[in-house]
């Protein structure tokens, strides 16, 4: 494997994504929190030596899933098999914790039968030609033009001719409105803009982008999105945005928070909303409760001298 520190921006293959996530270049995570959050977070979690590692089980399926379907010739160098149901006792973290000090991927035994169910439907459902052959798990190193900021991607499956991209994601569900509803809340968009700039600044292709989302939950349902010019236009704007800001930061090494001065907090659109409908019901539950009051003496001797009903 060439030297991390000394590579020049180009394409390359074979890369261990632990390898990948080494790599001193700003990726599209970063990105996406420079977005969402602010200098100060990206710092503590991108740049911080010392912080902690995060070590969250629930994309244990995720990653092996990629690696089952896009580079199953690794799949035995590379899966570790837990043979437990839980991470709960002392020997399976230990297990867990070493396989990933070696650059592997865990995974708990009553997990696989998932994964191969995962992959059967995936084999049956993708288009002929889609994510076979081309080039997996494709690392691509570039610089930006304007800042000249070091970028790196890892694209999951790239069509030989270099035009057409796809990113495979697993998710709980591949419904299409909650697929879109997770754009905006992981960010899928910021990559899909970054991950297409940087593609064709190296190859000169101008790529097509599509997302294989697959259920993780029984049938393991598969859809395939792409997103509308409109999408990438403004995540184009957002990426901008975070590669300048990071830029900015970088040259004066300073990594502010959101905000030093007193902000002014009002409503967001969808409380002011649910004020007017709660002020709306109590409008109409008093009314409600005026109307099935008994009518008193007064009200009544006037009802019966204009005949005029209750």
């Amino acid at each position: 494997m060439p030297d991390l520190l000394k590579l020049e921006p180009g394409i390359y293959g074979g890369i261990p994504a632990e390898a990948y996530h080494r790599l001193p270049a700003l990726s599209s995570s970063g990105i996406k929190t420079l977005v969402n959050e602010c200098p100060a977070v990206f710092w503590h979690e991108h740049l911080n030596p010392d912080a902690e590692e995060t070590d969250d089980t629930k994309f244990d399926v995720g990653t092996v899933a990629h690696l089952v379907w896009l580079e199953p010739h690794l799949r035995e160098e590379r899966l570790v098999i837990i043979e437990a149901d839980a991470y709960r006792t002392k020997a399976a973290k230990e297990a867990r914790a070493e396989a990933k000090a070696a650059g592997k991927t865990p995974l708990l035994e009553k997990h696989l039968p998932k994964i191969e169910a995962m992959r059967a439907v995936l084999e049956a459902e993708l288009p002929p030609g889609l994510m076979r052959g081309g080039a997996a798990e494709r690392t691509h190193l570039w610089r930006d033009p304007k800042t000249g900021v070091l970028i790196k991607n890892r694209l999951d499956w790239v069509q030989d001719g270099d035009r057409l991209i796809v990113d495979y994601k697993t998710s709980e569900s591949a419904k299409p409105s909650a697929f879109e509803r997770r754009i905006w809340d992981v960010g899928h968009h910021l990559q899909a803009r970054l991950y297409l700039t940087g593609h064709e600044l190296l190859t000169g292709q101008r790529a097509r982008w599509l997302w294989v989302v697959q259920a993780t939950k029984p049938p393991h349902c598969v859809s395939i999105f792409e997103p509308t010019p409109g999408l990438l236009s403004m995540a184009d704007e957002d990426v901008r945005h975070a590669i300048d800001l990071f830029a900015e930061c970088s040259a004066a090494d300073e990594w502010p928070a959101y905000t030093d001065t007193v902000q002014l907090v009002g409503p967001p659109a969808w409380a002011a909303a649910q004020h007017e409908e709660r002020k709306y019901a109590r409008q109409f539950a008093a009314q409600e409760r005026r109307s099935r009051q008994p009518a008193n003496s007064n009200e009544i001797e006037r009802a019966i001298a204009a005949q005029a009903p209750l």
